[in-house]
């Protein structure tokens, strides 16, 4: 039980993490499709926009990572 626990917890970590990284880069202008295109596809567009909407939550945590790295590049 507690490892079901523990994993509840990362998965709403990075969908927490997810969310504010995507709302900083559209307060910076920047569409889904532009995020995707600056990741060079690795996300696509219509996955970041279920992200921003809490239609979906991401598996895989180094891309919540990538998405942090990007913010950093672009929104200085």
């Amino acid at each position: 039980m507690a490892v079901k626990s523990r994993t509840q917890n990362q998965d709403f970590d990075c969908k927490v993490r997810a969310q504010k990284a995507l709302r900083k880069l559209t307060a910076c202008g920047y569409s889904p499709h532009d995020i995707s295109e600056q990741l060079e596809d690795r996300i696509s567009w219509r996955t970041l926009y279920r992200w921003l909407n809490a239609e979906k939550n991401p598996k895989r945590k180094s891309d919540v990572i990538a998405l942090e790295k990007l913010v950093t590049r672009l929104c200085k």
